[in-house]
């Protein structure tokens, strides 16, 4: 089965990079890392960072691999700009380009190590995107990494959701990112290895929290327009009157390791 997501237009790849940013914020699990740690990355070797956002990964990526060559990627111009701007206040030399992950512009078994982080379960075509990742590896000894939500992720703010008066729709990257990787994988023959990571994220008041939901793709797409202003001071008045001064929710990522 191919995942159907809507591929996120610029306000929602921006708004990915603030839920990220607050995950890295108020988290206590450096996410860099898992993904460096993960890739195995050594002086030389070719990355290709697909949906590569502001260049945060790709920038330490090629602080891991030297010489290596480097490229980032992202549909959005505008993050694509500032990971280029970052990239030369920093003196890192890597490619950045916008490019659709689903039709990456780059010759066959050209790298060495690809990584995706938290976008895969966004791309319209699942399959699509990783049978272009795969075609653009090494074909022997390469690696893919991909980052994720596991399928228990969020799951007090899927609690606090429904108190907010949300339901869920189909299609959520925690129902479709594990199984339709791990499916994928296993028609190609592929070795592949899967993980999951806690993540507790601990926001200091209620309103930091808020303002995280508010960008979430849960509530995005699962509350009417019309009727957000609402939910969230429903929400908040409910979290106000448990006596909740912080408020926490474990981000559960699934990573997956797969071989060439």
């Amino acid at each position: 089965m191919t995942g159907k997501v809507k591929r996120m237009d610029e306000s929602g790849a921006y708004a990915l990079e603030n839920r990220l940013t607050a995950n890295t914020q108020f988290g206590s699990v450096d996410l860099v890392a898992i993904t460096l740690e993960r890739l195995e990355l050594s002086a030389g070797v070719s990355v290709l960072d697909v949906a590569c956002g502001n260049g945060r990964y790709t920038a330490e990526c090629k602080r891991a691999v030297g010489d290596g060559a480097v490229h980032g990627v992202d549909q959005s111009e505008s993050l694509i700009e500032d990971a280029r701007n970052a990239a030369r206040e920093a003196d890192l030399d890597i490619d950045y380009a916008v490019m659709d992950a689903c039709d990456l512009q780059f010759a066959s078994d050209m790298f060495d190590r690809v990584a995706c982080t938290y976008a895969v379960y966004h791309f319209p075509s699942i399959a699509r995107g990783l049978d272009e990742m795969r075609r653009v590896c090494a074909p022997v000894g390469a690696k893919i990494v991909l980052t994720g939500p596991a399928p228990d992720n969020n799951e007090e703010l899927y609690a606090w959701h429904a108190r907010a008066g949300g339901t869920v729709a189909g299609g959520m990257g925690r129902t479709l990112y594990a199984d339709e990787v791990r499916a994928w994988a296993a028609s190609q023959g592929l070795r592949h290895e899967w993980d999951v990571v806690g993540n507790p994220v601990v926001f200091p008041s209620v309103d930091a929290f808020l303002d995280y939901y508010a960008g979430t793709q849960l509530f995005v797409n699962n509350i009417d327009e019309a009727a957000r202003p609402n939910s969230l001071s429903a929400l908040a008045t409910a979290l106000e009157n448990d006596g909740m001064d912080s408020v926490t929710v474990t981000k559960r990522i699934g990573v997956f390791e797969i071989w060439t």
